[in-house]
């Protein structure tokens, strides 16, 4: 379901191009090569913060309109451990900005919603679907695409560190 998801999508970009030879062999490798860590790269300060607020008693969650091939890249950027669960939008039912991803974590985790803390780079996905839920919602903003914006926002993981003293814990 995932993989067709992402095919009609590809299909739909390159709709205005009729006649793509071989488009199904594209869109494997496509397909194939995002499904890779080496792919992807983390944020310099991405490990020595996830470790940081796991170190100080968090519980850590991954929520995601990614689909199920982050489990691998999340391996292979060794950074799977830091994390006590991964949400997923396919096997959730729901995608960000639904509020109800964001609930079922909540309700996994048995936290309430002042408990939690999610931050995401999108306004829309991230910070208004996790607001609308109730959690925090805090913008990751490193470019200052959004400096309007009337929600909490940072420009890099290390700025987390110092905003999750504000989360209350169970």
């Amino acid at each position: 379901m995932e993989r067709q998801w992402w095919r009609e999508l590809v299909g739909e970009i390159f709709a205005p191009y009729p006649g793509f030879a071989r488009f199904d062999d594209y869109f494997s490798a496509l397909f194939e090569h995002f499904s890779k860590p080496k792919t992807w790269t983390l944020y310099p300060e991405t490990k020595q913060v996830l470790r940081e607020l796991r170190q100080s008693g968090l519980t850590l969650a991954v929520i995601t309109n990614f689909d199920s091939r982050v489990l691998g890249i999340l391996e292979g950027l060794g950074v799977s451990s830091c994390f006590d669960s991964v949400f997923l939008s396919s096997k959730v039912g729901y995608a960000k900005p639904a509020r109800e991803i964001f609930q079922s974590a909540l309700r996994y985790h048995s936290l309430r919603p002042e408990e939690a803390m999610h931050v995401g780079d999108s306004p829309v996905h991230d910070v208004a679907g996790a607001a609308a839920a109730g959690l925090t919602a805090v913008l990751i903003d490193r470019d200052d695409r959004y400096p309007h914006s009337s929600r909490l926002r940072v420009r890099n993981l290390n700025e987390i560190c110092s905003l999750q003293s504000d989360i209350g814990r169970p």
